[in-house]
């Protein structure tokens, strides 16, 4: 398969399994903490021979707006804020589900998102409007794509916390095992992988 479609992409192994082997797209700052965070990542270039096959289960991050007051915003900083993250993750979404699904192969996809703009960072509405998006249309996927055996989730990573306790950086390693497994059916999930004290939704 021609993965020359995704652009700007670092394709990683998440596990060395010559027959099903995951993979982390992304090359933002976020996919290379995930990258250090998670052990068995195996390092490599993006190929443009990959079958279609390889790419069965796959981890897309994609990358968050950098703070900007409300009363900063621009069309131009609108766009490359919101609609650029946005359009590439549809974009990386949209080029797996096809070929999973003209190929008729089963898919585990997986959008792993940073847990604080999940929340709501202050001076930062932007990076929440694209978590918010992306996590709306991750839960319709999983409804549209069931029927066709592809499940899709949403995994919402404290690093920090990940980088600092042990047992927060196994939780994740456990967790993307489970969601890009093809034996676990899981799907239209938001599991949150972050310090317990950390969680909710914070209010104003």
């Amino acid at each position: 398969m021609n993965i020359s479609a995704l652009p700007d992409s670092d394709i990683t192994p998440l596990r060395d399994s010559p027959s099903n082997p995951a993979w982390l797209v992304g090359s933002c700052e976020n996919a290379r903490t995930l990258h250090k965070l998670v052990p068995t990542l195996q390092t490599s270039d993006a190929t443009e021979t990959t079958p279609v096959a390889a790419l069965q289960c796959v981890c897309v991050v994609p990358s968050i707006p950098e703070p900007l007051p409300a009363d900063q915003w621009t069309a131009e900083t609108l766009e490359a804020s919101v609609e650029q993250p946005l359009l590439w993750t549809v974009t990386e979404l949209q080029t797996v589900i096809s070929r999973l699904i003209e190929a008729e192969k089963p898919g585990r996809l997986v959008v792993a998102l940073p847990s604080d703009h999940a929340m709501g960072v202050d001076g930062n509405a932007a990076a929440g409007t694209v978590c918010g998006g992306i996590l709306s249309m991750c839960r319709t996927l999983s409804m549209e794509l069931k029927r066709k055996s592809i499940a899709v989730n949403v995994l919402l990573v404290d690093t920090d916390a990940c980088l600092e306790l042990p047992d927060v950086a196994a939780s994740l390693r456990q967790q993307l095992a489970l969601l890009l497994d093809l034996d676990s059916w899981m799907t239209g999930q938001e599991i949150w992988v972050a310090d317990g004290s950390e969680l909710g939704r914070k209010r104003p």
